[in-house]
C-alpha cells in the first residue's frame, strides 16, 4: 500500500491521531532552533522545500524553534480529497479554487479536506509545538486550506512571502501579479498577516489583503550576508562572475541572450588570466533548459567554452560567496546585482538588442535606478566595461551608498535586523491570536457562503 492510499484510508475510517503521526514523521527541526524547552515560540513551515534561507535565519535566532514539513507529506493528505488534475502552483483558477461553487466537485473536495484539517492540525500543533503556521506564498494552493484551517483554530497563519525585487508600478511582474488579483476577486487572504520585503511588495499587495495584515520587514536571509560584508575591504582577486538570465515568450530575448553569453565566453578566452564564473540558476530542471538555450545560441563556441581552463559553468555554487570573491558581477534582472553592488563589486549590466528597447522596458527590473551601475548596449561596450573595471580601482564609498539606497528600495533595510523584525511582528501576532477564542469542528468547516 502507498503511502498516500494509507492516509487516503485512515481519513476515511477518521483515524485523524494517526493521520497526525504520520504526517508528523515528515517534519525536522531545522537546524540552529532553539530546544524546544528553550524556545518562546515555535514556527510550522508549511512546504518547507520553497523557502530560500529565511527559516535557517529565523532559527538562528534566540528563543526561536522552527519545525518544517516537507511538501511530500503535505501532497499525499492533500491529493487524498483534492483531484489529481489540480495545478498547486498555477494562479489559474484561484477563484475557483478558493470559492468553489456548491455544485463543484472542488467545493466537494474542499469540504471534506477542511474537516479533515479540523481534526488533524490539533494533534499535531501537540506533537510540534507550533505556536504559528509560515507559508512561502499567499498565493500557493497546497498551504491555503491548512493556514486557513491553522487560523481558526487559533494558530495564526502566516504568509512569509518569499518573492521580493518588483519593479514598482511600470514593471511587468508587478503589472502581472494585479491581473491575478483583479482575476481573483473572490479569493479572500484567511490568515493572520503577511510579511512582505518592503513597502513596494506592500503597495501592490493592498488591493489584495487587507493593508492592516500587510508587514513590511525585509529580507531575513539576506541579514547573515550583510553581517559578512559589514567592514569589509575589497580586495583583487582577477574574477568575473556572470548570473545568465533565460529567454522566454514572456521574456523574448533569444538574441540578447546570444549577444552577452558569447561576449562573455570570448571575453574568458582572450582573458586567460581572469577566472570567468558563469552561474546559471538551479535546480536541475532549469540548469538544463539553461544549458539547452546556450548550447544552441553559442554553437560551436559553446564546446570551445567547455574547454576553456579559466571559464567555470555551475548552478550550484553559492551566489553570494561568488560575489565576495569578484570583482565584477553582471547580469540582468537579479537581485545578486544589488547585493554585489553593496560588497563593492562593479556592476555591469549587458542590455543589448532588444533589452534596451522601450517596448521592453517594462520587462526590466531596477531600470530607474540603473544611473547606480553601468550599463551596456552593445558587445563591444560590455567588454569594455570589463576590461576597464578589472584594471582601475573598487567602487568610492560615494557610489556604494547609492547602491545601498537601491538595495534597501528593492530588498531588505542594510541594517541587517529583518530577521529580529520577523521575530517581533511574529510575536506581535501569537500574542493578539492567544487573546481570541478557538473555534469548534464544525465552525472551521467549509462554508462558501461565508464571506
Amino acid at each position: 500500500m502507498t503511502s498516500r492510499l494509507l492516509v487516503s484510508v485512515l481519513c476515511r475510517l477518521g483515524c485523524w491521531k494517526l493521520v497526525a503521526r504520520l504526517l508528523s514523521r515528515s517534519t525536522y527541526v531545522v537546524q540552529g532552533s532553539s530546544s524546544k524547552d528553550q524556545a518562546d515560540i515555535t514556527l510550522l513551515a508549511l512546504s518547507a522545500e520553497h523557502f530560500r534561507g529565511d527559516l535557517e535565519a529565523l532559527a538562528a535566532l534566540p528563543r526561536v524553534r522552527v519545525v518544517a514539513i516537507k511538501w511530500t507529506a503535505q501532497n499525499r493528505l492533500f491529493f487524498s480529497f483534492y483531484p489529481r488534475t489540480l495545478h498547486l502552483r498555477s494562479t489559474k483558477n484561484l477563484d475557483r479554487f478558493s470559492s468553489p461553487d456548491v455544485d463543484d466537485e472542488l467545493y466537494r473536495a474542499k469540504t471534506s479536506y477542511r474537516r479533515a484539517l479540523s481534526h488533524i492540525l490539533p494533534h499535531i500543533f501537540r506533537i510540534t509545538g507550533a505556536s504559528a503556521v509560515l507559508s512561502y506564498h499567499v498565493l500557493f494552493k497546497g498551504d491555503i486550506d491548512w493556514g486557513g484551517v491553522s487560523d481558526r483554530a487559533g494558530v495564526p497563519y502566516i504568509v512569509l512571502h518569499r518573492e521580493g525585487a518588483w519593479g514598482g508600478k511600470g514593471d511587468y511582474q508587478y503589472q502581472r501579479m494585479q491581473q491575478i488579483f483583479s482575476d481573483s476577486a473572490r479569493f479572500k487572504f484567511e490568515g493572520s498577516a503577511v510579511l512582505v520585503h518592503t513597502a513596494m511588495v506592500q503597495d501592490m499587495y493592498k488591493v489584495f489583503v487587507n493593508p492592516d495584515q500587510l508587514i513590511p520587514i525585509g529580507v531575513p536571509r539576506m541579514d547573515g550576508y550583510l553581517q559578512r560584508i559589514r567592514g569589509r575591504k575589497q580586495t583583487k582577486h582577477r574574477r568575473v562572475t556572470f548570473f545568465p538570465f533565460f529567454h522566454s515568450t514572456h521574456f523574448p530575448a533569444k538574441e540578447a541572450f546570444r549577444l552577452a553569453h558569447v561576449e562573455i565566453v570570448r571575453f574568458a578566452q582572450d582573458h586567460p588570466d581572469v577566472n570567468v564564473v558563469i552561474k546559471p540558476k538551479g535546480p536541475v530542471s532549469q540548469f538544463r533548459t539553461w544549458q539547452q538555450q546556450f548550447d544552441e545560441a553559442l554553437g560551436d563556441l559553446a564546446v570551445t567554452a567547455a574547454e576553456c581552463g579559466n571559464l567555470t559553468i555551475r548552478f550550484d555554487l553559492n551566489a553570494q560567496d561568488l560575489i565576495l570573491a569578484s570583482d565584477v558581477v553582471c547580469g540582468v534582472n537579479s537581485t545578486t546585482l544589488l547585493e554585489a553592488g553593496i560588497a563593492g563589486c562593479h556592476v555591469v549590466i549587458p542590455l543589448l538588442d532588444t533589452l534596451a528597447s522601450n517596448e521592453f522596458s517594462s520587462k526590466i527590473l531596477f531600470k530607474d535606478d540603473y544611473d547606480a551601475f553601468d550599463v551596456a548596449e552593445t558587445p563591444d561596450q560590455f567588454r569594455s566595461f570589463l576590461e576597464r573595471r578589472l584594471a582601475g580601482p573598487s567602487p568610492q564609498p560615494d557610489e556604494v551608498r547609492r547602491r545601498e539606497a537601491v538595495f534597501e528600495k528593492f530588498v531588505s533595510p542594510i541594517s541587517g535586523t529583518s530577521s529580529e523584525r520577523t521575530f517581533r511582528a511574529i510575536n506581535a501576532i501569537i500574542d493578539t491570536k492567544l487573546s481570541s477564542t478557538s473555534l469548534t469542528h464544525s465552525e472551521i468547516a467549509y462554508d462558501s457562503r461565508r464571506t
